[in-house]
């Protein structure tokens, strides 16, 4: 690795790109909550998940260059798992502030991401109990009524017959 600095650099632009797409799906996933869209909401999610593979191996990239980066400057008192703004303090002026400038994007897009997480985990349980005391109550309008035919056999008959399958 050449040059530590901007090799980190390049992984906090590259994971910011991948965190506004994140960003950007996940708003997809509370429209299709919204209009419950089941289709789509398993679209958005299949894309979310191969984000969230290659975001991984972005971290186990990071990772690597923030040991990268304490070896180059051991001798200064950097440990191995340096923060960005220690390893920026060692870095010159123009690439400090690149890289915190970078850090700090990450943050408010990570921040914002929670965020709508938890509005979208909020609402899909919303519906899903809207859903669940939907199904009770066409469950209890179910009856089953007796009668006899002709012959005076007893026939039986259910009113308001339903079929549920309820896995989630």
């Amino acid at each position: 690795m050449a040059n530590p600095v901007s090799e980190m650099e390049r992984i906090l632009r590259e994971e910011i790109r991948m965190y506004a797409g994140l960003l950007d799906l996940e708003e997809g996933k509370s429209g299709a909550i919204v209009r419950k869209d089941g289709k789509a909401l398993e679209s958005v999610t299949a894309r979310q998940e191969a984000l969230l593979v290659r975001l991984a191996g972005l971290e186990e990239s990071r990772k690597k260059c923030i040991a990268a980066c304490a070896g180059a400057h051991g001798s200064k008192g950097l440990p191995r798992n340096a923060s960005l703004s220690e390893i920026a303090r060692l870095a010159e002026e123009g690439s400090a502030r690149r890289l915190l400038e970078a850090g700090g994007e990450l943050r408010r897009l990570t921040v914002k991401l929670d965020s709508l997480f938890k509005t979208n985990n909020r609402l899909i349980r919303d519906n899903l109990e809207f859903f669940d005391r939907l199904l009770s109550g066409l469950k209890e309008s179910v009856s089953v009524h007796a009668g006899y035919c002709e012959k005076g056999i007893e026939r039986r008959k259910v009113a308001g017959s339903l079929v549920l399958n309820t896995t989630v």
